[in-house]
């Protein structure tokens, strides 16, 4: 059967494994090729607290290996494999394998990108070091669990108490370690929701045991080893600990379709159209890197939630 046309999808969680599907189900003469950096494809990354606290198996929070996508969906997988270049007007991608280093080049019609975002890494001294933690990935994940479990009953401290900050230290929390969590305000989910509810889940967090500081990070303290030793708040106190989790936001992932010609808008993140085509013709993207308009008053927003990626 002659193929359609060629379609590359750039990334493999939600959005990109959504989109390809769709691609597949629409024409199935189409070869859909997704790429992923990663070793993983199509997981739950909302169930990533209960990998971290011990509740779930890697393995259960993957909808689809590798190969069940490409036999059960039609789609070509590449995992372990970086995009390091589009080139729409040419229909070419660079493409690089992450693990033996050899690249290539492939033509195609259409691309989709759906690269993500990647976490909002606060610019202090010792974020680099062994335990600091900001989770964005299974692998991210499973590296933090392997921590908690080597220091068992051990204080963390959590910075940023949005969704990700509260969860993450509620997992925590329930493996048997004290959790402190830096917000400015002394608030949990600010931004999120009304104050009088701020309240009531903040006062949940502190009845359960977690101490909640309207404290800034302004370093991590380490020994010689590079391991934490504790962090240093802008108030210039110091609070010992083992483990240190980064929930400070995220930064839509658009460096590829910008080097490519895509516009940003003013959220930072690829502007699109209602059917989701970037400013290049032939370049599509969903998920975590494109802001969408605000139903209510039509506002571009970033919401980095699973109905964006569908």
């Amino acid at each position: 059967m002659r193929e359609s046309q060629a379609i590359a999808v750039i990334g493999g969680t939600a959005a990109g494994t959504a989109a390809a599907a769709e691609i597949k189900r629409l024409d199935p003469n189409a070869r859909v090729v997704l790429f992923e950096k990663g070793p993983h494809i199509a997981y739950g990354a909302c169930e990533i607290p209960q990998l971290i606290q011990g509740g779930k198996a890697v393995s259960e929070l993957i909808r689809f290996t590798p190969e069940e996508f490409q036999t059960e969906k039609g789609v070509l997988v590449r995992p372990r494999t970086m995009v390091t270049q589009l080139r729409p007007s040419s229909n070419r991608l660079h493409a690089t394998d992450v693990e033996s280093g050899s690249e290539w080049e492939e033509r195609f019609d259409k691309f989709v990108v759906a690269t993500g975002a990647r976490a909002a890494v606060p610019q202090v001294e010792g974020v680099d070091s062994l335990n600091t933690f900001a989770v964005r990935t299974l692998r991210d994940a499973s590296a933090l669990r392997r921590a908690s479990l080597a220091y068992p009953s051990s204080h963390v401290v959590v910075v940023g108490g949005g969704y990700v900050g509260v969860e993450i230290g509620e997992a925590l929390l329930k493996n048997g370690h004290r959790v402190t969590i830096l917000t400015p305000g002394g608030r949990l989910l600010t931004g999120y929701l009304d104050p009088i509810y701020q309240d009531r889940i903040t006062a949940q967090a502190t009845g359960v045991g977690v101490t909640i500081r309207d404290e800034r990070l302004a370093s991590v303290i380490v020994d010689p080893a590079n391991r934490v030793q504790a962090v240093q708040t802008a108030e210039g106190e110091r609070i010992g600990c083992k483990i240190v989790v980064l929930a400070t936001g995220i930064v839509p992932e658009v460096s590829l379709a910008v080097s490519a010609g895509a516009r940003i808008g003013r959220t930072g993140a690829l502007r699109v159209s209602d059917s989701m085509r970037t400013s290049v013709a032939n370049v599509w993207a969903c998920g975590d890197c494109v802001e969408v308009n605000r139903v209510v008053d039509g506002r571009p927003v970033h919401v980095a939630l699973s109905p964006t990626a569908y």
